[in-house]
């Protein structure tokens, strides 16, 4: 298999993954400037050589998140999503790749997998503000009020000044036709 210029022969165990790796991470720095041709195939490689390297998926989800945003091309945002999640089983303390992934099921409009990406980041970070904020619109999307509400105010107790969180329990309380209540945070937003 061709890694760069050199050419890695798969029985030589630890040390493929490890050189794949190293190379993958300077190739994910250069790709703005080369372009996802040059550096999938290597990514790929990576994955095949050594699939339990996390910064072999990494990087394959990274470009198929790029072309994704280049020409909104859904099957590549799947695709993407499912290399992050075999980030997450590799590395599951992540924080970054966490964050991302639920950011791509947003983007694919999938709030239950968004949900569901946000409380295991939150088990991990418990004082991520915006976590809250963005599991709450989860919540609410799925038609999880109750939900909703819980993990907005947990975001008011991390940030008491926090606009964007009163609008969203307003709007909350104002769709269960709790004026009063809804009144109340919209005037603290």
């Amino acid at each position: 298999v061709s890694v760069g210029r050199e050419v890695v022969d798969p029985a030589e165990g630890a040390a493929v993954g490890e050189l794949v790796g190293d190379r993958l991470a300077l190739r994910r720095q250069l790709h703005d400037a080369r372009g996802d041709r040059a550096v999938r195939p290597e990514a790929e490689a990576g994955v095949k050589l050594d699939p339990e390297n996390g910064e072999a998926h990494f990087t394959l989800a990274r470009l198929y998140q790029l072309r994704a945003e280049a020409s909104s091309d859904q099957a590549a945002l799947r695709r993407a999503g499912a290399e992050y999640e075999e980030v997450t089983k590799l590395r599951p303390g992540d924080l970054l790749t966490l964050r991302i992934l639920a950011d791509v099921y947003r983007r694919l409009q999938d709030d239950k997998r968004a949900a569901e990406t946000l409380e295991r980041y939150l088990e991990l970070d418990p004082k991520y503000f915006d976590g809250y904020v963005q599991l709450g619109t989860h919540y609410l999307a799925l038609g999880k009020a109750d939900r909703a509400s819980a993990v907005l105010q947990k975001a008011i107790d991390i940030d008491p000044s926090s606009a964007r969180a009163y609008l969203e329990l307003g709007q909350i309380y104002a769709g269960a036709n709790q004026a009063d209540q809804a009144v109340l945070h919209f005037r603290k937003a």
